[in-house]
């Protein structure tokens, strides 16, 4: 859950930093609901992506000094018992006799 959280939190920096309403780093950290610090890294994972990252001095605010957006997608999906042996190469990591907890609807939770 973690990364789901610092991609969200990418997103929202991102559209910020496209409209140009950042502010000076320290409103954006308040914004964003996170550290200076923590901010500063979200900024260099923006540059990480080869984001045309600027900041304006004049209006206080980041912005793209070109064109620039990104993507993302991701998708949570319930895996099976017959599925999970073959995505974990076999029954050497899954057994079907596992002591794993299923909750009466057929569902394996790990």
């Amino acid at each position: 859950m973690k990364n789901i959280s610092r991609l969200v939190k990418l997103r929202k920096a991102h559209n910020l930093i496209k409209q140009e309403k950042t502010g000076m780093p320290i409103e954006f950290a308040r914004r964003m609901q996170i550290s200076e610090r923590s901010l500063f890294r979200l900024l260099d994972s923006l540059k990480e992506m080869e984001a045309p990252l600027c900041y304006s001095r004049k209006s206080f605010t980041y912005y793209y000094s070109t064109d620039f957006d990104f993507r993302m997608h991701f998708q949570i999906e319930i895996l099976k018992g017959d599925e999970l042996i073959k995505i974990n190469a076999g029954s050497r990591h899954f057994q079907k006799n596992s002591k794993l907890p299923s909750y009466g609807s057929g569902c394996i939770y790990i």
